[in-house]
Order: structure tokens, then C-alpha cells, then sequence
């Protein structure tokens, strides 16, 4: 079985070769692109600046697995790839595309364990010769792994290879050997780029992956490739129709989910050490995610629902030590529980957290020598007394000034996210102060205020919408003339388009910027 694997290995390889280059040319047929964004335009497609060339995006370890859970009715729990880190808030992010020696072998393994025992008797079902059926089978699981129908040059080809991996075993093995060699191709493992215009062959088919990826995180069902089959996605009006109907699915759920647990970095709500006295269990975790993705639920369900919806709007917990609170999501128990020490709160970790992801401020690393490790809780001090003497270094002040600015604003919530009037018998002081923003700069008091001046700040609006198109895109933007033209678009078209959370996905999904995959030359 190894070996027959090495061998599909090598001929996947050699099937793909020309599409594993690195980059894709959009040929002298492609639609064309604006440069020029339009204040006084209606809402429509984000057209970035033309550019000379695009990077491949490989799937995601969620994306390879959730195809393989659809492709397949069976998949053992070997052929699934391990859980991987964030990039900056990016999952799977273009920046971690290559493929090392490890994953390399991660794939064989799982093309391995899928086709172990996968069925193929109806490749085999013609009488004598099998040819005929097997040629049927294979085109058949080629389409769905390539995401569009196999080109008649590829069927031969994948032909060839089942001859010559019949020629040394049985036709059972040779047909999974196929399968093989069509799970670690470069058709599979990396979403291909739309390369011509509307009318290109496989132009739809591209379309459809780019929208299922992205919104679903697997590949497109019976209804999307239906569409890329008959002509249903040739037009802006069909494309974001089809959008709408992905993002209503409840399919659509995990990907909202990733993405608020990386934008405010509570992936270790899990796992983040807590004081056995503070009871912070399993449970109590599981409960803070759920009511967490709960509210993102609630927000995304309503097509009326805005960013100020998101940052003022009450949470609630299933916990009754958790009353309701209008602090929106970014004051979430979830968010202070994760960015908190063992025993008490942490304005630095919320403070920095809300900054650079919500605000997209550039934080420098600390002065070289610093102590950083945050000091331990003492008795009669309060947290903001404890980190009082960052502001008071010299060598300190310029960041935390605006770090514990912001921090300071939730000291009314420990350790684990619930709210407290005191602290070792002191009264809490909440008062915080917002610096380096266009239009929201000054002192407020406590995390429901912090929420509402960011609801109406255009700097957290405008990071909002330049974080979701770094998801979509699935890298992080650079400070490079296209991408500071690329993010000042989206930011502008999110304001068109009144700051609306769904619209904002169905106009990220349509872009050019997205289906295209639009990146810098590296």
C-alpha cells in the first residue's frame, strides 16, 4: 500500500505540475479592475488595483477536513488533519502556505487511511472488461476533488495512471491508488484562481469554490455547482444571491465563529490557567463559548444588524454569575476571562487586545531589558495600583499610556469575566482613556462606555472591516500602496453600505478581491 501511495504521490505530482507554479496569471481576458474607489457610488463589487501576479491559497486544515467529511460517507479519524495555529487573526493564512516535509506526510497518511476501505464496487461493476466503469468512477470523484469537471487531457491522464497501477496489483487497488493521487493533487489541496472572464470554462466552477470556502469553509453542495454547471454564476446578481443563501445556512456558523475567537484572541478560553479557587472549569468554559458564539448567532441571523449592533449590544450567559451586560462583544465574559491573569484581571492583555484588533493600532515590542512579566496580586493593592508603574517608567509610558488607557476601562471584571464593585475591600476604578484614534480620543469610565465610543469610532470600523477582508483573503495585509488602496476601498464601501454585518460578507464574497485572490507579487 506504501509504495502504490509513493507512486500516486509522484503522479499527482506530475497531473498538477503546472498548476503548483506559485502563481497565476489572469491573462489579458480578465475582467477588468478599478483603481479609483467612488465615495458616491452604490454599494457593489470591491475592485482592487490589477497586479502582475497571484499566490496560490492552500486549504485550511478545517477546509481539508470538512471536504473530506462531505466527499466521503466515511472518514476515519487518522485521515483528518491536527488543529492549526493563527496567523494574526488569520486562519490558514497564505503566510503559512508552504508545505513542509511533515505535512507532506500528513497528506499521504490521510489519502492513505481514506482509501483504506473506501468502496469502489461501483467502478467495478461492468462485466469483463472494467474499463468503461472504472473510467466513469474516476471522473466522477475527479469532479468533486477538483471542484469543476475534469478536462478530457486529466481523464486520460488518471487513466493512465489506474493501467499502470493495475498492471501491478488488482483493480481494487489501482482505483483507490487514483483516489490517492487525486487527494494530495494540487487541485485539491489549493483553490485555483478564476483565469479568464465570464465565459471561460471554468471560470463559474472557481466562483463557486472561492464562495464556498470562504463562507462554509468545504466545498460547494448540490445547488452551488448546479448553478456553476447551468450558467447561474455569471452575473454579480446571481453570485451574491447565491452569497445570501450560503451565509443564511446554519453552515455558515463555524466560519463566524473562527472568526470573532481571532479577532479578539480567545482560541485559550480552554485552556488558560485559572486559581483552582475561582472554580473556573470545564463547564463554566464551555458555558462563556457557547453564550459567546451565541451572540454572534444572534447578531448575524438579523440582516439589520450593524457593527454598533456588535460592540453595544447586552450579552448574556446561562450562569447567574454572569448578569446581563450591555457591553457588547468585545466586553464579553468570554473575552475578559481569556485575557486575564490566574487570579486577577490583566489591563495590559485586554488593552493591547482591543487596540491592535480592533483598532488596528501598531503596538512596538517592549524596550530591550524590560521586565514584562506582569506583578503578581497583593494583598490590599488593587490590579490598577499593581500596574500603576508602567505609565510612571519613561521607558514604558509611550505605549502604556495607551495600553492601560484602554485596559483599566474593564477592572470592574476578574479573573474570569464576572463583574465586582471591589477588590481586596478597595472600590474599583474603571476609568479609562482612549489615545491615538481620529475622533474618539479622550477619558471614559467602564467597559459599556469604552463599547459605545467604539460604535462610533470611523478607526474601529474602518480595522472591522480591513480585518474581515485579511480573512477572506486568507493573509494579512501589508503596508504596501495596493494594500493600504485595497483596505481603504472595503472600509469605504462598508460605510455605502451603513456598516451592515451581513452585507459586508455577501460584498467580501463577490469582490474581485476575493474571487480573485488578489495579492502582492512576493
Amino acid at each position: 500500500m506504501r509504495s502504490r501511495l509513493v507512486t500516486a504521490w509522484l503522479a499527482a505530482a506530475t497531473l498538477g505540475a503546472a498548476a503548483c507554479t506559485g502563481t497565476i496569471d489572469r491573462g489579458r481576458d480578465a475582467p477588468p479592475t478599478d483603481t479609483t474607489p467612488n465615495p458616491t457610488a452604490e454599494p457593489g463589487p470591491v475592485t482592487p488595483p490589477k497586479r502582475p501576479a497571484q499566490r496560490l491559497r492552500r486549504l485550511s486544515h478545517v477546509q481539508f477536513n470538512n471536504t473530506l467529511r462531505d466527499m466521503f460517507d466515511e472518514v476515519p479519524p487518522a485521515a483528518l488533519l491536527p488543529a492549526e495555529s493563527n496567523s494574526h487573526g488569520v486562519t490558514g493564512s497564505i503566510d503559512g502556505q508552504a508545505v513542509s516535509t511533515t505535512l507532506a506526510r500528513q497528506y499521504l497518511a490521510s489519502a492513505e487511511a481514506v482509501t483504506e476501505t473506501l468502496d469502489v464496487s461501483d467502478a467495478l461493476a461492468c462485466r469483463g472488461d472494467v474499463t468503461p466503469c472504472v473510467r466513469e468512477y474516476v471522473e466522477q470523484v475527479a469532479t468533486q476533488v477538483y471542484r469543476r469537471p475534469v478536462l478530457p487531457d486529466e481523464l486520460t491522464r488518471l487513466m493512465t495512471l489506474y493501467a499502470t497501477l493495475r498492471a501491478d496489483g488488482s483493480a481494487i487497488d489501482a482505483v483507490r491508488g487514483v483516489v490517492q493521487a487525486l487527494l494530495t493533487s494540487p487541485q485539491f489541496l489549493y483553490l485555483m484562481t478564476p483565469s479568464g472572464t465570464a465565459l471561460d470554462d471554468t471560470f463559474a466552477w472557481t466562483v463557486a469554490a472561492r464562495l464556498s470556502y470562504f463562507i462554509w469553509d468545504t466545498m460547494p453542495d448540490a445547488e452551488l455547482r448546479e448553478a456553476a454547471a447551468s450558467g447561474g454564476l455569471t452575473s454579480i446578481e446571481q453570485t451574491r444571491a447565491q452569497a445570501r443563501r450560503l451565509l443564511a445556512d446554519p453552515r455558515a456558523k463555524p466560519m463566524l465563529h473562527r472568526f470573532y475567537s481571532a479577532l479578539l484572541r480567545i482560541d485559550q478560553l480552554e485552556t488558560v490557567p485559572k486559581d483552582a479557587t475561582l472554580k473556573f472549569g470545564n463547564a463554566e468554559r464551555t458555558r462563556l463559548r457557547d453564550s459567546f458564539n451565541a451572540h454572534v448567532d444572534r447578531l448575524h441571523s438579523d440582516p439589520k444588524s450593524t457593527f454598533a449592533d456588535l460592540l453595544t449590544s447586552p450579552v448574556a450567559v446561562d450562569d447567574p454569575a454572569y448578569p446581563a451586560d450591555a457591553v457588547g462583544l468585545v466586553g464579553h465574559p468570554a473575552v475578559m476571562a481569556t485575557h486575564a491573569g490566574s487570579e486577577t484581571s490583566d489591563p495590559i492583555g485586554r488593552g493591547v487586545v482591543v487596540l491592535e484588533n480592533i483598532l488596528c493600532q501598531k503596538l512596538p515590542p517592549p524596550p530591550p531589558g524590560v521586565d514584562i512579566v506582569p506583578p503578581k496580586p497583593k494583598a490590599g493593592a488593587t490590579t490598577r495600583e499593581l500596574f500603576a508603574a508602567h505609565v510612571a517608567d519613561p521607558t514604558c509610558a509611550g505605549c502604556h499610556q495607551k495600553i492601560d488607557g484602554i485596559g483599566f476601562g474593564f477592572e470592574a471584571y476578574d479573573a474570569i469575566g464576572r463583574r465586582r464593585s471591589h477588590e481586596y475591600g478597595r472600590t474599583i476604578d474603571n476609568a479609562g482613556v482612549i489615545l491615538g484614534t481620529s475622533s474618539v480620543n479622550g477619558p471614559f469610565h467602564g467597559a459599556s462606555e469604552l463599547s459605545a465610543r467604539l460604535a462610533r469610532s470611523r478607526d474601529a470600523r474602518d480595522c472591522f472591516a480591513s480585518q474581515w477582508l485579511s480573512y477572506a483573503l486568507g493573509r494579512r495585509l501589508n503596508d504596501t500602496q495596493p494594500d493600504r488602496t485595497l483596505r481603504a476601498h472595503i472600509a469605504e464601501r462598508f460605510r455605502l453600505l451603513d456598516a451592515n454585518l451581513q452585507a459586508l460578507i455577501i460584498e467580501l464574497a463577490t469582490s474581485s478581491a476575493v474571487q480573485f485572490a488578489e495579492l502582492e507579487q512576493p
